[in-house]
């Protein structure tokens, strides 16, 4: 099977039309947009200038594409805030970007997601893990640390949890 081979885009029109296509399939960052042209050998003034009409026409922006990227986050449910950071750092987010959307996340809601993580884990285990053993918690906390959260909110979402089962 043959690979195929990086069409180059050599000025101004090509670039920006290739741009325009990727941009139809998904939002990008303007980390991987630019590299994504730079695969493609393209010389980086036109790749600036690319970049810069594609924000002048809000086709590309980092503040949206990263509220984009927490909205899809926060439908996830069972993760943490450390798996937002995580997932913020993959998608080639700026780090001013990520502190800012991070500090909107409040504790409250991460101990909740956490007992919910939690809960839902104990479900889909409780025949193999039941809770009066003793080895339930650290395997939950293990889960837990897994999905991004740390180990203060680990700590007092197991707390929760014990409490409501211990009713």
């Amino acid at each position: 099977m043959q690979r195929r081979t990086a069409k180059q885009l050599t000025n101004y029109a090509q670039a920006y039309d290739y741009a325009l296509v990727r941009l139809s399939y998904r939002d990008y960052s303007e980390k991987d947009l630019e590299r994504t042209l730079q695969q493609h050998t393209c010389p980086q003034e036109v790749i600036d200038e690319v970049l810069s009409k594609l924000k002048e026409y809000s086709l590309l922006d980092d503040a949206k594409y990263a509220d984009k990227v927490y909205s899809a986050w926060l439908a996830k449910k069972y993760y943490g805030i450390n798996h937002l950071r995580l997932e913020l750092k993959k998608k080639n987010i700026s780090d001013d970007l990520a502190a800012q959307i991070t500090a909107s996340f409040s504790e409250d809601i991460e101990l909740e997601r956490a007992v919910d993580a939690a809960r839902s884990w104990q479900k889909k285990n409780n025949k193999k893990y039941g809770l009066d053993k003793k080895d339930t918690l650290p395997r939950m906390a293990r889960t837990l640390m897994t999905k991004g959260f740390n180990g203060n909110i680990i700590r007092k979402a197991l707390n929760r949890l014990g409490a409501d089962f211990a009713e």
